[in-house]
């Protein structure tokens, strides 16, 4: 059907899934506690994925499968987005920031109890170093078994690592609409929000970069996940 085998596209996409919904479940928190309470009105407080697909299907069933099926992507990779007052954010840019920097920081938490996990069933002879590792089969189980219950969760584990470093690092760019704008907006100084202002009045200027930094992340991403990888293996 596609590059990826369909077992590991279906952990994957359940990885993908659980990631985002927590990505998304972070905005809608934070924004709640401190006052937009758009998300919350709408439901969306939640960790059920269900709620979060319904809202944004075209990015969390659409193009996860697409971006695999049609574009080789190594993992499915899809978007969402919780809704908040604009006129709140205005008046409240360091409370914005804070909401906005909650998805993020939710990928992080994800990536570090990954790291942790695959760190002990490493130190317990659970799980091993793939023969021919790589960041997106890093990870095999002891026994030898790909296929096994075992296989999977080492599969699940590596990408759940590896998927999450990229989700916090390209959201936290600087580039409206990602997440990085808003935070820069909140704790730089006033003048950078007139620039990010002036990038909103004008979209495709927006989605160039967007579409720019999509294709170029990597250069930023990757060395983290090189850098994980061996600090894992070490």
């Amino acid at each position: 059907m596609f590059n990826v085998e369909p077992r590991e596209f279906f952990i994957a996409y359940l990885v993908f899934l659980f990631s985002t919904t927590l990505h998304e479940f972070g905005h809608a928190k934070i924004g709640d506690l401190f006052g937009s309470r758009l998300a919350a009105d709408a439901g969306l407080v939640t960790l059920n994925p269900m709620v979060h697909m319904k809202r944004s299907p075209f990015g969390m069933v659409l193009m996860p499968i697409l971006g695999v099926l049609l574009f080789n992507w190594m993992w499915p990779i899809g978007w969402a987005s919780v809704p908040y007052d604009p006129t709140w954010g205005a008046r409240n840019p360091k409370k914005k920031a804070w909401m906005s920097l909650a998805g993020p920081a939710g990928n992080i938490v994800l990536a570090l109890l990954a790291f942790i996990a695959c760190k002990i069933l490493l130190s317990t002879g659970t799980l091993s170093i793939a023969d021919d590792a790589t960041l997106s089969h890093l990870l095999s189980p002891a026994n030898g078994n790909a296929n096994s219950p075992l296989g999977a969760l080492a599969y699940g584990l590596g990408t759940m690592l590896f998927m999450n470093i990229s989700l916090a690092i390209f959201n936290l760019l600087p580039i409206p609409p990602l997440d990085g704008a808003s935070v820069v907006e909140g704790f730089f100084p006033k003048q950078t929000r007139s620039t990010f202002d002036k990038l909103r009045e004008v979209p495709i200027i927006s989605m160039i970069l967007f579409f720019v930094a999509f294709n170029y992340a990597w250069q930023l991403i990757r060395p983290v996940q090189i850098w994980a990888a061996h600090f894992l293996i070490a």
